[in-house]
């Protein structure tokens, strides 16, 4: 822990804690670290001497660091992965007198050896906002050769002196991995996690950032995704067991993906990503009628917006027989004949312009052609 210097202190919530105290609650700690070889009969005999009382929790087992939560961080959240990048806000003072030796708000690796390895340890176990004190004796920390003030204004570290560190982790992000680094089940955890990222971009009416997350999750899953289009089904990147939730994974991206594609004005890729989904349903005609209506729906809105009514009239008979009372259904339908009925009406008028402008001529007025001269030059043999 630290060495028995009366005057020691650190702050810990409200409450300042010296080794007075805890000397007064049992022992001179140091005495008792190097009398014991045993971790585990150490870190009995440090709960019997108070440490435990102090709200501290003994992070490795030997009492060399030592943490107490100054405020809890979210509930339920994760801790932060090796190697990672974190950003935290600190205090480091001499555990001695309280002097700082370091302070400030940092963003750093953690697993890369940049920071000692008690604060390493004390950060994987905190969670994302919270604030804690760790108590690291001189081998978690800077050792017997200490270490030279970090600017104007702090104190030097002496050798195999003990350090607080005031922390918080402000947040942290893990590494970007290649598909090719993860497991089965860690693309299809990852794929649902995007998923759920561009449900939430949805409900902010954020489209854009909504159609990048499900198209990067549809592209995650199948295991020979084609450059261009989506011609290929292949094998779905699934654990054993898990391959028919990556299917309905699958489809529910590639419908997601269309309906954003039509929020955006992305006609062809929302007919691809709906030929996506339907390449993929198991049971269109029963099971999957519903999401197999979805896509014919959204197809034929992507056609209609393009103008191709055939094919969109095609998907929309094939919709309202899965679907006969399906309202939006109908109400595409309407749209799609007054469409219709525009472009019909548009050409009659057309044709009644030419006529009024005599006929196919009116096309080609201005455009002169002559009749080519035959040549009465004699032909060479």
């Amino acid at each position: 822990m630290v060495a028995h210097v009366a005057i020691a202190t650190w702050t810990m919530a409200a409450t300042t804690w010296t080794l007075e105290r805890l000397t007064a609650a049992g022992a001179d700690v140091e005495a008792l670290r190097s009398s014991c070889s045993d971790k585990a009969a150490l870190h009995e005999q440090l709960k019997a001497l108070g440490v435990a009382k102090l709200g501290m929790v003994d992070l490795v087992g030997d009492g060399g660091v030592l943490k107490r939560v100054r405020r809890e961080g979210a509930a339920g959240g994760d801790r932060p992965p090796v190697p990672s990048r974190v950003k935290l806000r600190w205090v480091g003072r001499l555990a001695a007198d309280g002097r700082r030796f370091e302070s400030g708000v940092v963003e750093t690796a953690l697993g890369d050896g940049l920071l000692v390895r008690g604060l390493e340890r004390g950060l994987r176990s905190m969670a994302r906002g919270e604030e804690a004190s760790l108590l690291l004796r001189p081998e978690y920390a800077f050792g017997p050769s200490g270490r030279p003030a970090a600017g104007e204004g702090f104190a030097d570290v002496p050798g195999g002196a003990s350090v607080m560190f005031e922390v918080e982790l402000i947040g942290w992000t893990a590494p970007k991995r290649e598909v090719w680094e993860m497991g089965a089940g860690e693309v299809l955890d990852e794929a649902a996690r995007l998923k759920a990222s561009g449900g939430q971009a949805v409900g902010a009416k954020d489209y854009t950032g909504a159609l990048a997350a499900y198209r990067a999750a549809a592209r995650l899953l199948p295991d020979d995704a084609p450059l261009e289009g989506y011609a290929s089904l292949g094998e779905l990147r699934a654990p054993a067991g898990r391959e028919e939730e990556a299917r309905q994974l699958l489809v529910a991206c590639r419908l997601n993906e269309a309906a954003c594609c039509l929020r955006c004005d992305e006609w062809a890729a929302a007919a691809a990503a709906c030929d996506a989904a339907v390449s993929r349903l198991s049971d269109p005609l029963g099971a999957e009628a519903e999401a197999n209506v979805k896509a014919l729906f959204r197809r034929a809105k992507a056609l209609s917006r393009s103008s191709d009514f055939g094919a969109a009239r095609r998907d929309l008979r094939e919709a309202a027989r899965l679907a006969p009372t399906n309202r939006e259904v109908r109400e595409l339908w309407s749209e799609l004949r007054q469409a219709e009925e525009r472009r019909e009406a548009g050409g009659k008028a057309l044709l009644a312009k030419m006529g009024a402008a005599g006929g196919r001529g009116g096309l080609y007025k201005g455009i002169h052609l002559k009749p080519r001269r035959r040549s009465t030059r004699p032909s060479r043999l």
